[in-house]
C-alpha cells in the first residue's frame, strides 16, 4: 500500500484517526506490568498505595484500567477527545477531563498525592520553556511531599527504532503508514501517520516529540520545586542500561 498514490492529503489533528486504532496497535505494550511497577514505587515511597491518583496524557486509559482495582479514585486527563472516549468506555468509574500537559489543568491546588505521565508523553512537550510550565503546574496540583511518576524516551530508542524508518501497518482492517525523522540539531522527531480513507483521500497526522536528557528534565524539575527520588530503566527496578526504551523518573514535590 502506498497511501500517497493518487490521493489528496488532508491534515488532521494528532490522534484524531489513530485513536481508534491505538489499542490494537499497542497490544505489545505491557501496560499491566507498567502498572504493577508504578504501584510498587508508590507503595514503597508512601508506605501504602494512595487513595487517589491522576494520570496525565492518559490516552485510552490502559494504565488506569490496571490501576483501578487498587485505587479508590482515579482521574485522567488527555488532550484528544477520541482517546478520552475510549478511556471512559474502559473505566466508567474514573473521572476524565480534556486538557493539555502545559496547563492550566482543571484540578485544585494540592489536590493529589500521586500523579502519573507515562509512555513518553512528556516528550510531546517540544519546547523546554513549556516543559517548565508543565512542571510548575504539576507542582501546583501535587500535595507537599507528593510523588510525580513519569518517563522519557531514550536516544538509543529513537535512533535504533525510529529515525529514518518507515513501515506499513494493518489494524482492525485499516492500513496506515508510519514514517519517522529525527533532527539531531533540534532534538525533535517527526512521526507522520498516513491513513487511507474510504473516499481515497489520505488523512495525515503529524506527531512531534523532543528528546531530553535526564539531566535536562532534572534541572527543569528542580527549578519548579521537585527533587529526583528515583531513576530506573524501562519500568523495572534496575539501573539504566544501553538497551532501554524508556527511562523512569520519580520526582518529589519539596
Amino acid at each position: 500500500m502506498n497511501p500517497k498514490k493518487n490521493t489528496a492529503d488532508i491534515r488532521i489533528e494528532p490522534y484524531d484517526e489513530f485513536a481508534g486504532l491505538y489499542d490494537g496497535f499497542m497490544e505489545h505494550v505491557p501496560f499491566e506490568h507498567w502498572a504493577r511497577y508504578l504501584l510498587a514505587v508508590a507503595s514503597e515511597y508512601f508506605g501504602n498505595i494512595p487513595d487517589q491518583v491522576c494520570d496525565l496524557a492518559c490516552g485510552t486509559g490502559k494504565i488506569i484500567y490496571f490501576l483501578k482495582p487498587y485505587i479508590k479514585k482515579i482521574y485522567g486527563l488527555d488532550g484528544n477527545m477520541q482517546m478520552l472516549k475510549a478511556a471512559k468506555k474502559r473505566s466508567k468509574e474514573a473521572k476524565f477531563y480534556q486538557g493539555n500537559l502545559i496547563g492550566p489543568m482543571p484540578f485544585r491546588k494540592n489536590q493529589f498525592q500521586w500523579m502519573l505521565c507515562t509512555h513518553d508523553s512528556l516528550n510531546y512537550i517540544t519546547d523546554p520553556s513549556d516543559m517548565a510550565l508543565h512542571f510548575a503546574e504539576v507542582n501546583r496540583i501535587l500535595c507537599p511531599g507528593g510523588l510525580y511518576s513519569t518517563d522519557i524516551v531514550t536516544l538509543q530508542n529513537i535512533v535504533r527504532n525510529f529515525d529514518g524508518k518507515s513501515s506499513i501497518h494493518t489494524v482492525s482492517g485499516r492500513n496506515f503508514k508510519w514514517s519517522n525523522t529525527y533532527n539531531r540539531k533540534t532534538k525533535k522527531m517527526l512521526s507522520t501517520l498516513e491513513f487511507l480513507s474510504g473516499d481515497k483521500k489520505t488523512l495525515v497526522e503529524e506527531h512531534y516529540q523532543r528528546y531530553y536528557t535526564v539531566t535536562e528534565i532534572k534541572k527543569i524539575a528542580e527549578k519548579a520545586g521537585f527533587t529526583l527520588y528515583l531513576k530506573n530503566g524501562d519500568y523495572n527496578h534496575k539501573s539504566i542500561s544501553n538497551g532501554e526504551i524508556l527511562t523512569n523518573l520519580h520526582f518529589i514535590k519539596s
